[in-house]
């Protein structure tokens, strides 16, 4: 079960928050993302996620520092800095522009393709998805239509990731299949609040 909150915290600035606890208390990981929001655009300010599987404990915290053009990171330990471009995005706030930009886009205009350039792990990795059209997604809170957006890998790329879009709610992401190659795993929207 995954917990996902976002709020406004002053003019432009925003904060994301996930929380997943798995296991009976085995698993846990609380994420979170600070950001701005200007029109159609996001920058990303801090980001930090901590784990807890058994008795491991991990802790990643990336700060991304737009007056100096860092991202500083140390991600349970791996600590390091790379150069910060005016359109990179972090972990967390890679999905939430490719909502504002389906949203700017419309129904009538939608795009064949978005491309973002995500921090992870270390490096800015640049991101390819392809835009589908609208199907219909089945959840606890009745059907909707949602626009399709599938990440773009090699045919030698077994990994899958998948997000479906709700025009219905603003847009909202309301299904996700993510397969690392390891797992696959499934999150469908069981609640929604627009307060």
């Amino acid at each position: 079960k995954m917990n996902v909150k976002m709020e406004k915290t002053s003019d432009n600035n925003w904060k994301i928050e996930s929380i997943i606890k798995a296991g009976g208390g085995i698993f846990s990981r609380t994420e979170k993302a600070l950001f701005t929001v200007n029109k159609w655009s996001i920058k990303p300010l801090i980001w930090s996620r901590k784990e807890r599987i058994l008795f491991s404990k991990k802790n990643y915290l990336v700060t991304f520092d737009w007056d100096n053009s860092k991202i500083i990171f140390d991600e349970d330990g791996n600590k390091g800095t790379i150069t910060l471009l005016p359109d990179y995005l972090g972990p967390a706030t890679g999905p939430l522009l490719l909502r504002l930009k389906l949203r700017e886009a419309g129904l009538d205009n939608l795009p064949n393709q978005v491309v973002n350039n995500v921090y992870f792990k270390g490096e800015i990795k640049r991101r390819t998805f392809s835009v589908h059209d609208l199907e219909i997604v089945t959840t606890p809170l009745g059907e909707f239509e949602a626009i399709k957006v599938a990440r773009v890998r090699s045919d030698e790329d077994p990994r899958e990731q998948i997000f479906w879009f709700a025009p219905a709610l603003d847009f909202s992401l309301i299904k996700i299949i993510n397969d690392d190659g390891k797992q696959k795993r499934e999150l469908i929207i069981s609640a929604y609040n627009s307060n």
